[in-house]
């Protein structure tokens, strides 16, 4: 019979839905019974690389893109701090220890 690898560590896609509080409650209980860590990501889309390309300087084009994913990161971020924190209080993730 095959061996199987242990898991080391837990990629949890998360949108900031309630549906994601629940895939990360229960990757913790995972990793609580695997020592794996768990590791949060959100991959979004964004609206700047669809931007219409406007006749002219390529500089305003450029700065506009720029600005747009600036915000949009900022903004991102912000998200999945406050997610993050959210999970952390979970009993699941306090049974979890830091380093991993």
């Amino acid at each position: 019979m095959e061996e199987l690898t242990p898991i080391e560590k837990i990629l949890v896609p998360v949108d900031y839905s309630e549906y994601s509080l629940q895939a990360c409650q229960y990757a913790l209980k995972i990793a609580q019974k695997t020592g794996a860590s768990v590791d949060l990501f959100h991959a979004f889309y964004s609206p700047a690389f669809d931007l219409i390309e406007l006749t002219g300087n390529k500089s305003v084009q450029k700065k506009l893109r720029d600005d747009v994913t600036g915000k949009l990161i900022i903004s991102e971020q912000k998200k999945l701090s406050h997610l993050e924190k959210v999970v952390k209080a979970y009993p699941e993730a306090q049974r979890i220890s830091p380093d991993r």
